[in-house]
């Protein structure tokens, strides 16, 4: 408080010594320019001076305070803009993960900003699975203009929609041009597997594969699935060859790596193309080995299909494995039973079926075999629950 007294006393004795000065001599001021002349009093002048500060300090501070507003503002619009995106971010993704794609698509695109990439490759492969397919490949195109160092994703999943789109033609040009960019190794020579499996270049494939695998470019997580799913296609491939022989098989069976050979889905495969090429002892053998390890209801049913000269030693041991499994597929066991012309036996594994669940199959098991003794009113009894059975399952 005294301090502002202090002030205000400093500012009366010195207006009031300006004030007799400018009484006693006002002083003289002549400014010649141009041709125009200007008089006035010193003093005036130097108000006119204080004034014009005065006004320019107060510009000065008005402009400041107007840009500071106006950054305020800005600023304030860039946090409402960003919090409105991250949202949308946010949201999108949600959407994503957990299948509601129409809306996953409308906010991603909706999010702008400088956002990951990962909102672009959340986009495009939702755009896919909607069945835009073009509109998809097209965002990703432009992303790895604006995203360049992010490309690698970006083109994989390009070149993954060409090869599920069948634009294997666009697919190769792209691979070229990657390869010339100078993308790593691993990703190219990936999706050179990639696109010889689209083909179904199945050797050349798993051969490209084994190269990848031994010089530790692939990842060990994914690399045995990978490879499962390679020589599944080639048998599969083999199935639908006209000239397949046994040598054939043996040929591309060795190439499976011992690892796999115990896998459930290469060994049915595996034992399918025996079958067709009527390869039973090779096959039974592979039967007896497998289902103690890995139980398969399809490798039991080729099982009972096949023609061994010992049908009685069949049915045991097909019985030994299902004491050992919780499931019940007693129809197979009954075909072994028959072939063995052990009609008690196949007469009680039809009724255990039926136990189990009715169905037609066991019915009219049951009605052959009553047929077959010659009991012909019950043949018929169980030939109409057959029928009932089937119609059953047809209105349903």
């Amino acid at each position: 408080m005294s301090r502002w007294l202090l002030v205000l006393l400093l500012l009366a004795v010195g207006g009031s010594a300006l004030y007799s000065l400018v009484n006693h001599d006002a002083g003289y001021i002549f400014i010649s320019l141009a041709g125009h002349t200007i008089e006035t009093t010193f003093w005036f002048a130097v108000a006119l001076l204080i004034g014009a500060g005065i006004c320019i300090y107060a510009g000065l501070w008005i402009l400041t305070a107007v840009g500071a507003f106006t950054r305020s503002g800005a600023g304030f619009f860039r946090s409402f803009n960003k919090s409105r995106n991250d949202k949308r971010y946010r949201l999108g993704l949600l959407h994503f993960f957990t299948g509601n794609l129409i809306e996953a698509v409308r906010q991603l695109s909706g999010a702008g900003g400088n956002l990951p990439v990962l909102r672009v490759l959340a986009v495009a492969e939702a755009e896919h699975r909607l069945g835009h397919s073009d509109t998809a490949i097209k965002h990703l195109l432009e992303a790895e203009k604006q995203y360049p160092d992010d490309r690698r994703w970006l083109a994989s999943l390009r070149f993954q929609m060409l090869l599920k789109t069948q634009r294997v033609t666009e697919a190769e040009q792209l691979l070229r041009e990657l390869r010339l960019a100078g993308l790593s190794d691993k990703d190219t020579l990936t999706m050179q597997v990639d696109l010889l499996q689209e083909r179904a270049q199945w050797s050349e494939a798993i051969d490209l594969f084994s190269t990848i695998k031994k010089s530790n470019r692939w990842d060990s997580g994914e690399s045995e699935s990978r490879e499962i799913q390679l020589h599944l296609g080639n048998l599969k491939a083999l199935q639908k060859m006209p000239g397949l022989n046994t040598a054939l098989l043996e040929q591309n069976w060795a190439r499976v790596p011992r690892a796999l050979k115990k896998q459930p889905i290469l060994v049915a495969a595996y034992a399918d193309l025996l079958f067709r090429l009527r390869q039973f002892a090779e096959l039974e053998k592979l039967i007896t080995q497998q289902l103690p390890l890995h139980w398969s209801d399809h490798l039991l049913r080729l099982y009972a299909n096949l023609s061994s000269v010992d049908a009685g030693k069949q049915l045991k041991s097909a019985e030994a494995w299902l004491s050992q499994q919780r499931a019940n597929p007693l129809l197979y066991l009954v075909k072994l039973a028959v072939r063995a012309q052990l009609s008690g036996k196949a007469k009680s594994y039809f009724q255990k079926s039926v136990d189990v669940r009715e169905n037609s199959d066991a019915y009219r098991g049951l009605a052959e075999l009553a047929e077959k003794q010659g009991h012909r009113e019950e043949s018929l009894s169980w030939y109409k629950k057959a029928a009932l059975c089937d119609a059953l399952v047809y209105t349903h």
